[in-house]
């Protein structure tokens, strides 16, 4: 068996109010999470304005063969609610087109001459994380020419990861 340790935390909070004769009053609070949950566990709200600022296709030599990959610089203004110090922004983006990149089909009961509906695949999202308004790809994030990706930004601060921010490219 192992001991049970319960552990708890108080956090006042401190406000001077004026009355109508200029008299002022300290108030504390022991519970203000109880008060305004918003201050103790709201997470960040979605950046704003997210633009798509550059874009630009490149080659690189590798294994001796000349690869295409896309540079892009996304760009964002900080949420409007941060409930906190920012700690940075997660950027992360998966592929989402074209459909046929997506999907694949199956046979039907074991019958190899019938083919059956699309199943469409889901792709794995790309994350990273950074400390300013904006992220620029690079080669190792492999973006590709004629194909569509959803992007995310979300910002986080000590509590967890907030609302994201969406654009397809």
């Amino acid at each position: 068996m192992f001991p049970l340790i319960l552990l708890f935390l108080t956090v006042a909070t401190y406000a001077i109010d004026y009355d109508d004769q200029s008299h002022g009053v300290f108030e504390i609070s022991n519970y203000p999470c109880l008060d305004d949950p918003g201050i103790c566990f709201s997470v960040p709200s979605p950046p704003q304005d997210l633009t798509l600022n550059n874009f630009q296709k490149e080659t690189a030599v590798t294994g001796g063969f000349p690869m295409d990959y896309i540079v892009l610089k996304l760009q964002w203004k900080p949420p409007a609610e941060t409930y906190g110090e920012l700690k940075g922004y997660q950027v992360s983006f998966r592929l989402v087109g074209p459909p046929e990149l997506l999907t694949s089909s199956k046979s039907d009961g074991g019958d190899s001459g019938k083919m059956g509906e699309a199943e469409s695949t889901p792709t794995l999202a790309v994350r990273r994380n950074v400390t300013g308004t904006s992220y620029t790809s690079t080669q190792i994030d492999n973006i590709q020419f004629g194909r569509i990706y959803q992007f995310e930004v979300a910002a986080y601060n000590n509590i967890d990861i907030g609302v994201p921010a969406h654009l397809n490219i």
